[in-house]
């Protein structure tokens, strides 16, 4: 039986298809990430599916007490050498964990603020992503605040390009794309050849596929897991969401029961 696509394409190969998103835009959005919220340091902060910490590395750096969580192994291992590299030291204040964000390993009220970024959430079916946002909401202090960055479903269906071709140095990386509107999600294969940055010759193909939200059902989800939506923004430049928006960046709050 076939594992989830969700544990087998987050592998090396994943940062060789998209090294674009690095330090740099990381950089550019924390600034926004950090207004939206309201957070100010030295709170507890939750980097919900953090890959390789190029988030939590600048906000711990800007004081807060970060723990960042990823299934992938192998974008923690990127996240630890990050930390080893770091200049002029590693920052204080961060912690690196594997889990699941279905089931997270933390106690209840733990976290004053989670950010969740770069369209890491809706891999699952219907049920499991409704249990990654309860479990986010159950780590939240009582009127702690979410942060969710994922695909503005609108600007997703019309601007779907079925296949394209680009090059990343020495690889060529080919992506086809599908909208399944039965499923209500778009599923893409990636198919990578070549030779990485290091030099090691790499030929390896991978899926990936998310649901697609439209605002009322986020909405709705998000209100099932306890999380009510305070402000909805369509990009990090802080624009208002609009069904034209490149994203759909989503500020929820804890809500009383």
């Amino acid at each position: 039986m076939s594992r989830p696509w969700f544990e087998e394409s987050f592998g090396r190969e994943y940062l060789e298809v998209y090294p674009h998103r690095g330090d740099e835009e990381a950089s550019l959005q924390i600034p926004a990430v950090r207004e939206l919220l309201g957070a100010h340091p030295p709170g507890p902060l939750l980097d919900l599916c953090c890959g390789t910490a190029r988030h939590a590395v600048l906000l711990a750096r800007d004081g807060f007490r970060v723990v960042g969580l990823d299934l992938s192994e192998a974008l923690l291992e990127k996240a630890r050498a990050r930390l080893r590299v770091a200049a002029p030291a590693p920052p204080p204040g961060i912690t690196l964990v594997r889990g699941d964000m279905r089931s997270l390993p933390f106690r209840g009220d733990s976290f004053r603020w989670i950010v969740n970024l770069f369209t890491s959430f809706g891999y699952f079916d219907e049920d499991d992503n409704l249990r990654a946002l309860q479990e986010a909401g159950r780590v939240l202090t009582p009127d702690g605040r979410m942060l969710i960055d994922t695909l503005n479903p609108d600007r997703a269906v019309l601007s779907l390009q079925p296949r394209t071709v680009r090059q990343e140095g020495d690889l060529v990386i080919v992506e086809e794309r599908s909208l399944d509107r039965e499923r209500g999600r778009i599923d893409k294969t990636v198919a990578i050849s070549g030779r990485t940055r290091s030099g090691s010759a790499i030929r390896r193909t991978f899926r990936e596929s998310v649901a697609l939200y439209p605002m009322p059902r986020m909405v709705s989800l998000l209100r099932d897991a306890g999380l009510g939506v305070v402000q909805a923004a369509g990009g990090f430049d802080g624009c208002s969401y609009t069904r034209d928006s490149e994203r759909m960046i989503l500020v929820t709050r804890k809500e009383k029961r």
